[in-house]
């Protein structure tokens, strides 16, 4: 009897192993891309309930669920370079980057948290269909505007503000500018400036398919047809004069695209598109509702003349739990 050679059985051992580690390789690619070898129905299927899965983990406030969740349905997604735009306000406040682009986290899910009770909110008080009106007076008169938030850090969370129902202008705005975008309103923020070019107050501006409504939060007012170039170059005729302590009257304006800090992180961007409900209002792009408000060609808003609103940056920066590592390099010495 012939036995093999040593070359022979060598051979052998080499391609047993390179076929053993080729089955490797392809075991692992088709479980990191199972989703290759599904056809279109079936990936939209499992996307679906997926959806519904987190959006089940959201309603019974289960973080820890929500994220794997969410973090499956961004699978395969591509890392973005925040844009220069997003960039420029983070660090003007001396934040780094990582606010942008981080891992999905308790910050993200409580923005999906707040767009469900925002939602169950309409729902309890009958608003998902009133107008803007009507809207803005069930808010303004159960809250308390006040000038000087006794609170040492600011709520975060938007359902914390509706909780409280006393809260600062800036922070009653947060909250109201975001049922606005649920009922597909596009609201901006007015800062009327002074001959030198000085803050005098806030207004809140609304547009939808040529129609407009002015708000000023500090005195209850809302008046339709009325934007905010009406409130300055019409404005001794104005029902939003500033009050009698005010010396001067307002020259010019400035706008501010108002969104929450987690609107611009990219990862919440891809999730809302995968969700795809405009009844759960988060992670709208910030970018792109600036260029869409460009657009409009609104007069008096120069495009020199329209901002991103830091303030819900600076909230988050004010937290006890905010991270140290997205503060930029050098930035914590600063402050």
């Amino acid at each position: 009897m012939r036995f093999p050679s040593k070359s022979m059985l060598l051979e052998l051992a080499v391609s047993i192993f390179a076929a053993a580690f080729l089955l490797a390789i392809a075991v692992s690619f088709i479980r990191g891309n199972w989703r290759l070898f599904l056809s279109s129905a079936n990936r939209d299927e499992i996307s679906a309930q997926r959806a519904k899965e987190w959006k089940d983990a959201i309603a019974r406030d289960d973080r820890k669920m929500a994220i794997v969740i969410a973090d499956s349905l961004n699978e395969g997604e591509p890392f973005v370079v925040p844009p220069y735009e997003y960039a420029r306000p983070v660090f003007e406040l001396g934040l780094s980057t990582l606010v942008l682009s981080s891992p999905l986290s308790k910050f993200d899910f409580d923005s999906w948290r707040d767009a469900w009770i925002l939602r169950q909110f309409l729902s309890e008080n009958i608003l998902e269909n009133a107008g803007p009106g009507e809207s803005f007076e069930k808010l303004i008169t159960s809250f308390e505007i006040v000038s000087s938030p006794s609170e040492e850090t600011p709520p975060l969370k938007l359902s914390e503000i509706l909780l409280k129902k006393r809260a600062g202008e800036a922070d009653f705005l947060r909250v109201f500018c975001r049922i606005m975008q649920m009922k597909s309103w596009e609201p901006a923020l007015v800062v009327r400036l002074d001959e030198k070019g000085a803050p005098l107050d806030m207004l809140c501006e609304i547009r939808r398919n040529g129609s407009v409504w002015l708000f000023s939060p500090s005195r209850g007012i809302a008046r339709e047809n009325m934007s905010a170039a009406d409130s300055v170059y019409s404005y001794e005729s104005s029902p939003f004069k500033l009050p009698s302590e005010v010396s001067g009257a307002p020259r010019s304006f400035v706008y501010l695209i108002p969104s929450e800090f987690q609107d611009y992180r990219a990862p919440n961007q891809d999730l809302a598109r995968k969700i795809a409900d405009p009844s759960l209002c988060f992670g709208i792009d910030p970018l792109g509702r600036m260029e869409r408000f460009k657009s409009q060609k609104i007069p008096g808003a120069k495009d020199e003349s329209i901002f991103f609103w830091k303030y819900p940056f600076i909230v988050l920066k004010a937290q006890k739990d905010f991270p140290k590592d997205w503060l930029r390099t050098g930035a914590a010495s600063q402050n």
